[in-house]
């Protein structure tokens, strides 16, 4: 009966490891499918700033007379503008859907150094 204990100690101990990685598996899965709806809204949020901030950069192509463009190419380029600064970087990320984004992400960071 003692060696029968052991062997189930034994056992419950060899399991434990792997109920662990589990959950925490379950835990990473949820904070990665919670970061991407955080990560939604915030791109939703700055297409709706860059919206206006296109369509400028769609006129001014269309009124630059120093090069021949299609409008279509005025389309592509607009369109491709993403908010980026030569001085300042990426734009628009300062919005408060953004910074929910980081911050959510920013706990993943402090979890798993």
């Amino acid at each position: 009966m003692h060696a029968l204990k052991k062997w189930i100690a034994l056992l419950s101990f060899l399991a434990t490891p792997a109920v662990y990685a589990a959950t925490q598996s379950e835990v990473e899965q949820k904070f990665d499918a919670d970061q991407a709806v955080y990560d939604q809204r915030c791109e939703a949020a700055r297409l709706v700033v860059l919206e206006p901030v296109r369509a400028k950069a769609f006129e001014e192509c269309m009124s630059d007379h120093t090069i021949t463009r299609t409008e279509e190419q005025c389309h592509n380029r607009a369109q491709a503008y993403d908010g980026q600064n030569t001085k300042y970087g990426l734009r628009f990320y300062d919005l408060p859907a953004c910074r929910e984004a980081f911050d959510h992400r920013s706990l993943n960071t402090r979890r798993n150094p």
